[in-house]
């Protein structure tokens, strides 16, 4: 399948999308999350069929390949970036982003055309044939400066209690996307503190969360993990995020997503009674971390979410 997306409706359903058609799709979802703001967007940015636009579908084998991040930006690398200089403006594109569902992406079947669970285990990322190419200076620095405001705002999306599965799609898509196109070492450890906060927030539960929803989230962060181990290949990562998840598996399977999104699924009277074996051990991911050359030491700093959008070690 060349093509990454497929045409979902219309006269032209099923048919690849071509570059134009995606790039008007991805425009016209900027341009929307600028209208929920109130914000007028960039002189620019030109929305030329905006009333044609169409959703597009996602390939699963296909969904998370390199550059999909880059498509967005259509005619430069630098065109999101510049929007971006302003840093409360980035902020309410960044948050439009991660909350708003304007353009979701749908993963199909290649063979069958049939609707897939994107949120799920994956056995073997290297499947997706995922090329990863070096971090760019470019991509440090806009890590350096909104990295704290992307994190927060995927944080703070995961604590909302109406979020159904299509919001936890988005909210792992959001994270895997980062992972493959901006994650250098550092973001990397910031991704993990993330994702260990998310699991603490659903145990603790000090947002009074719906049984659901810490689930959901118990999910997410194994999922995500379980994609970023394998992105890194660090094998004590991977083998401590195996085993959670193969445990998990026996003893707590509404903590995986194949489970918990299927009809009927039995969920747990509370999370209090639980082995820590279900869960992912930051002791563990310093040592097998901290083994492979990583700098460990801020993953003993829980995340905390920040409100500035700059980046700072001790966050």
């Amino acid at each position: 399948m060349d093509s990454l997306f497929a045409i979902p409706d219309g006269v032209h359903r099923g048919l690849p999308a071509s570059k134009a058609t995606i790039a008007r799709s991805i425009r016209t979802a900027i341009l929307e999350a600028y209208r929920v703001k109130h914000r007028g967007p960039p002189p620019e940015m030109k929305a030329h069929s905006t009333p044609g636009s169409r959703r597009f579908q996602c390939g699963t084998s296909q969904g998370f390949r390199r550059r999909l991040c880059k498509t967005a930006t259509w005619s430069s690398i630098h065109t999101f970036r510049r929007t971006t200089a302003d840093s409360s403006l980035g902020r309410r594109i960044l948050q439009a982003a991660v909350w708003q569902q304007h353009t979701p992406m749908v993963p199909v079947s290649p063979n069958e055309g049939s609707e897939k669970q994107i949120l799920r285990i994956i056995p073997d990322v290297d499947d997706l044939k995922i090329k990863r190419e070096k971090i760019s200076r470019q991509d440090v620095n806009f890590m350096k400066k909104h990295g704290q405001q992307l994190y927060r705002h995927i944080y703070l999306g995961c604590k909302e209690e109406d979020n159904v599965q299509k919001n936890y799609e988005l909210l792992y898509t959001a994270l895997s996307l980062v992972t493959i196109e901006l994650a250098n070492e550092e973001v990397v450890i910031d991704l993990i503190r993330v994702a260990i906060a998310l699991q603490d927030l659903a145990i603790t539960n000090e947002d009074n969360l719906p049984m659901f929803s810490r689930c959901s989230i118990m999910a997410l962060v194994a999922a995500y993990l379980n994609f970023l181990s394998q992105m890194i290949a660090v094998p004590a990562f991977c083998q401590h995020v195996s085993k959670v998840i193969e445990t998990r598996n026996m003893e707590a399977p509404y903590f995986l997503p194949e489970v918990l999104f299927r009809d009927k699924c039995s969920l747990p009277k509370s999370l209090d009674k639980h082995d820590k074996n279900v869960f992912f051990l930051t002791n563990k991911i310093v040592e097998s971390l901290g083994g492979s050359g990583y700098g460990v030491e801020r993953l003993s700093v829980p995340y905390v979410p920040q409100v500035t959008g700059r980046y700072n070690h001790n966050n």
